[in-house]
């Protein structure tokens, strides 16, 4: 069965190294997801001021460090899901991936950041407006809804709309270099298993990653190839 037109359009913006930062835009609301650094929000913001919702897809600071300057400008409320840790960040285990990660960065193009960008950013998130659960939608329309996905931290969650088969991954899902991959920095080993088999059983097309560009997804099994 061919589906219609979808009834939103999804903008993708480059933020800190390779992270990414994503709009939905549907008739009636704009939602912002993992608006990581400031210096590359401002310029979203000129051209989207009526964000009408924040989501993060997990509290690590590349990730949410613009949510509350956006909160601020726009009113707009922060959504995440509750982490297990409220008292620190959430940092996986030092090893040999973090030397990759740094290099995948300087590939990637390191920038200077601005002093706006001291000033406005949360490295850590103190609170958030409202707690999402797996299961709950995040637009008026039904369209897209979460899916609790735990391992590169607790609170680590994607955003899935099953009827257009689209899955924003944050970092459980990424694409270094066009090779996409399961995250490698891992909090809890089980948790992350439970989380890899989650989404082998979604129905998925396109997954848009908290680090690299947008890919189709053909089959699971190319997560494990890299």
């Amino acid at each position: 069965m061919k589906l219609s037109s979808p009834p939103f359009e999804i903008f993708v913006y480059p933020s800190l190294g390779t992270s990414r930062t994503y709009l939905i835009k549907t008739k009636s609301e704009k939602i912002l997801i993992d608006p990581g650094w400031p210096s590359f929000v401002l310029p979203i913001l000129k051209s989207h001021p009526d964000i009408s919702l924040i989501v993060l897809t997990h509290r690590h600071y590349d990730h949410h460090g613009a949510a509350p300057l956006v909160n601020k400008l726009t009113r707009a409320p922060i959504v995440a899901a509750a982490t297990a840790n409220t008292t620190a960040i959430e940092i996986p285990p030092v090893h040999t991936f973090i030397f990759k990660l740094i290099r995948s960065w300087a590939r990637a193009g390191f920038f200077f950041p601005r002093l706006t960008d001291f000033a406005n950013i949360a490295l850590k998130l103190q609170s958030v407006d409202a707690i999402l659960k797996d299961g709950d939608f995040i637009d008026k329309s039904g369209l897209f809804k979460v899916v609790s996905t735990p391992g590169h931290t607790s609170d680590s969650i994607c955003i899935y709309s099953p009827k257009y088969q689209i899955l924003f991954s944050g970092d459980t899902i990424v694409n270094p270099f066009n090779k996409p991959r399961w995250v490698r920095l891992i909090t809890n080993r089980q948790q992350f298993s439970d989380t890899q088999h989650k989404i082998a059983r979604l129905q998925i097309k396109k997954v848009y990653p908290g680090h690299g560009e947008p890919f189709l997804l053909t089959d699971a099994k190319m997560l494990y190839e890299h």
